[in-house]
């Protein structure tokens, strides 16, 4: 059993190598130009996130600190575990821990995600946009996309990534020290929000370095 303390400090290690991993090479940083006066919009970007090369780098980035986490994970269960069971059942249950043993259950529980989204699958119903319907297009709204890096990292790596650190993960630490439904239901997300702040600071160096900027950021 991990010790508050311990869980704090692998949350945190977990939480910096996913944010350090978009910046791990140096292909995956952004830099900016030195903005216009008379430009009240953000100046042009010398690498912007949404270049290939900066995509590329990043999805390696972000792939290695998943593993890592993962790998983090399986040794924690099997040392915490080491003297109850074999180091093959401690891989098993460090899977099922994780949600990576594909139960019924777990395939079930994806069925709630929909529910999220009523209101825009409604909209697409109505507009004939949803799948199979007359305004959908599978090269317009599938194939185009997904073949993009863009689309790759927004609707395949980053949900995956980001799905595996910071619930898989995350939680497995929260439960292994003890931790309380509260605690993983509404304290463990604050590290995903945390792993994100980089975002506003992309923001406020891309609109100048201001205090509009620092609005526009926050």
């Amino acid at each position: 059993t991990l010790s508050s303390s311990s869980s704090f400090f692998l949350s945190s290690a977990i939480t910096a190598s996913y944010f350090g991993g978009i910046y791990l090479l140096r292909a995956g940083r952004i830099s900016f130009v030195t903005p216009s006066p008379e430009n009240e919009g953000p100046p042009p970007a010398a690498r912007k996130r949404d270049d290939p090369d900066v995509i590329r780098a990043r999805l390696r980035g972000v792939g290695i600190s998943s593993l890592l986490s993962c790998g983090l994970v399986y040794t924690l269960v099997a040392l915490d575990s080491r003297d109850k069971s074999p180091w093959t059942a401690s891989i098993a249950t460090a899977s099922n821990l994780l949600g990576l043993n594909f139960s019924t259950k777990a395939a079930l529980s994806c069925l709630l995600v929909p529910v999220l989204y009523l209101g825009p699958l409604t909209a697409m119903w109505f507009s004939r946009g949803l799948p199979l319907q007359r305004n959908w297009s599978f090269q317009r709204d599938l194939l185009s996309i997904f073949k993009t890096w863009i689309g790759l990292r927004n609707f395949v790596v980053a949900p995956i990534t980001e799905e595996v650190v910071f619930r898989s993960c995350l939680l497995v630490i929260a439960q292994l020290s003890g931790k309380g439904l509260y605690n993983m239901v509404f304290i463990t997300p604050l590290w995903f929000g945390a792993a994100h702040l980089h975002h506003a600071y992309e923001l406020y160096h891309n609109y100048g370095r201001t205090r509009q900027a620092l609005m526009r950021a926050l």
